[in-house]
């Protein structure tokens, strides 16, 4: 009877042991699936970036010498996606109600540099210096940038892309500089060097996004362009601003995820180098959480 009482006390000792044992292997059975599922969470992000949309060139007319339509990008806007971890896609243009077909697949949107916006978009009379885009472009352009814009998805534009969406937000032009403002600086001279120059200096507005991107009151900027913003679209805020003759060269929307446009090219100006390396890390960064909500 000892033996039998000893046995059962050994068994109810057991069961003492394994009552914790069995809650300590089901916490490191959790701990386990919860890091496993956050590196591959982390290996999802790493082997997965965003896909950014970029626009470009495009003519479905025959030029006066006989070239065929053409839809062109120059390669340094794809380099500077690629350089700052991003995949860029060339976006050829499609009819209004496929669009948002486009953007179901994109985790941002930038909208390159080219020719004038049509004046008739923001009321106004054509002036002799003018040279519209194509009908094919402008209305593609501006149909993409208006639903990623309504979607608030993350947008970086160039040039003509930070007219576009100035425009898009009820904004206005300034439809020729040296005629309309001042040729103290001259913002589109009649060499231009797309890699080096010229150069002008730009002040930078505190507070804003955009300055945290440069540690620094004022830069040096290329430039290639005679348009810039006249009456600032709603809801944006400038945040370059050509210090020789006071011409706008930089916005945000600070209310958006991410919606920045500059005058000048960050992508081609290789000095000083890296300059507008963290401009376009951050839309990429933007493109990412944007793509994972």
């Amino acid at each position: 009877m000892k033996i039998n009482s000893d046995i059962g006390q050994n068994t109810k000792l057991d069961r003492n042991i394994q009552k914790p044992l069995r809650g300590i292997l089901f916490f490191l059975f959790i701990f386990l699936v919860a890091s496993c599922t956050t590196s591959l969470l982390i290996a999802a992000t790493v082997n997965n970036p965003p896909v950014i949309g970029i626009t470009g060139y495009a003519n479905n007319q025959v030029s006066s010498d006989g070239s065929v339509p053409k839809f062109k990008t120059s390669m340094s806007y794809w380099k500077a996606i690629e350089k700052a971890g991003g995949i860029a896609i060339r976006l050829l243009p499609v009819s209004k109600e496929k669009i948002p077909i486009i953007l179901d697949r994109l985790d941002g949107v930038l909208l390159c540099g080219g020719p004038d916006i049509s004046p008739e978009k923001y009321g106004e009379k054509p002036h002799p210096s003018v040279n519209v885009l194509s009908k094919l472009r402008e209305n593609f352009d501006f149909a993409l940038a208006e639903e990623a814009i309504k979607r608030d998805m993350p947008v970086l534009g160039i040039c003509l892309g930070s007219q576009m969406i100035n425009v898009i937000k009820g904004g206005t032009l300034v439809q020729d500089i040296p005629s309309c403002v001042s040729r103290k600086v001259h913002h589109r001279p009649v060499v231009f060097d797309e890699i080096f120059g010229p150069m002008h200096e730009v002040k930078i507005t505190r507070g804003t996004k955009i300055a945290s991107f440069y540690n620094a009151k004022t830069i040096e900027v290329n430039s290639y362009h005679h348009q810039a913003v006249k009456k600032i679209g709603k809801g944006l805020a400038v945040a370059f601003r050509s210090t020789g003759d006071g011409v706008v060269e930089g916005f945000e929307d600070p209310s958006a995820f991410f919606l920045i446009g500059v005058q000048f090219h960050p992508e081609l100006q290789q000095k000083p180098a890296g300059l507008h390396d963290k401009l376009f890390t951050e839309f990429i960064k933007a493109c990412t959480d944007f793509g994972s909500k």
